[in-house]
């Protein structure tokens, strides 16, 4: 494969595996849609729905004074809007320079649409996602193609891209391979899974997370988070740290019988009397 796909591989993996371990959604209970909501809120991009007469627009992004906004073809399959959105989303992320950007019918042979296709692809597919679905729960091609939202074509594109980086194997070989899958004989496509299962893990793992975001958006959305769930939170200084930097929390250590759990909570939603009650019953009810 030529130096891009590596590239974006790395980029879209980067994004979505990242999102996945903070938000702490499993691998087969991914689903695009919320990752792209959150870069939408993140971002403060608009998606609107667009039509025209011949549908040859499937997508817009543009940039100016006024914000980001991104638009879809009101008339396409769900699962074209859904290739649409990411794509969009690709040109943003990517960081591709313009203000300005254009999904024709028909697609495009420009780098940066390239680049975008292949982002969309990883963001609605991602490998560790069609690992475990296809190769550990053994999902047929329909299964994946329903809890996915994409179209046949797509699925079918992405996972030629996933062999093709990972093995050696022949492209007319890969083809017939997911030809079989298609029609519900899933032998083949397990055995090219069984080949880079370890490479596709290896890349999931090695993508490492801030655990202090992960702590400041469970307690943001609770108000109450303990070291049972975070067990860096029994390092006071980075509970001190935690709360230096956040005036509306506050954070303590409660003991008995030589054990602990360290707590932080937000005191705009919960008093420190609430606090400490909650994290004694959890201390009595987990030793």
């Amino acid at each position: 494969m030529d130096e891009m796909y590596p590239r974006i591989n790395q980029l879209a993996n980067e994004q979505v595996y990242t999102f996945m371990k903070e938000n702490e959604i499993s691998p087969l209970s991914y689903h695009f849609s919320d990752f792209f909501d959150e870069c939408l809120d993140r971002y403060k991009i608009k998606l609107m729905e667009h039509h025209f007469s011949n549908q040859q627009i499937e997508g817009l992004t543009l940039i100016d004074d006024y914000g980001i906004s991104f638009s879809y073809e009101r008339d396409n399959p769900e699962v074209k809007q859904n290739f649409t959105k990411c794509h969009e989303l690709g040109h943003f992320l990517l960081g591709h320079p313009g203000s300005l950007f254009t999904e024709l019918k028909g697609g495009s042979d420009s780098k940066h649409e390239t680049e975008a296709n292949i982002f969309s692809a990883i963001i609605l597919m991602p490998a560790i996602v069609l690992l475990s679905k296809i190769f550990y729960r053994h999902d047929s091609f329909q299964t994946v193609m329903k809890d996915l939202s994409v179209s046949a074509e797509a699925l079918k594109f992405r996972l030629l891209d996933i062999f093709r980086f990972y093995t050696d194997e022949k492209y007319d070989s890969i083809v017939r391979v997911i030809s079989a899958y298609q029609k519900g004989i899933i032998n083949g496509v397990l055995k090219l899974f069984d080949k880079i299962k370890e490479k596709v893990i290896v890349k999931y793992e090695t993508i490492k997370i801030d655990v202090t975001k992960m702590i400041l958006r469970k307690v943001k959305k609770t108000g109450f988070v303990t070291s049972l769930e975070f067990e860096e939170l029994l390092e006071w200084k980075l509970c001190k740290s935690i709360i230096q930097q956040n005036s509306d929390l506050d954070a303590w250590i409660e003991y008995d019988k030589g054990k602990r759990i360290s707590y932080l909570w937000n005191k705009k939603k919960i008093s420190k009397r609430e606090a400490k009650f909650k994290a004694r019953n959890l201390l009595l009810m987990k030793f």
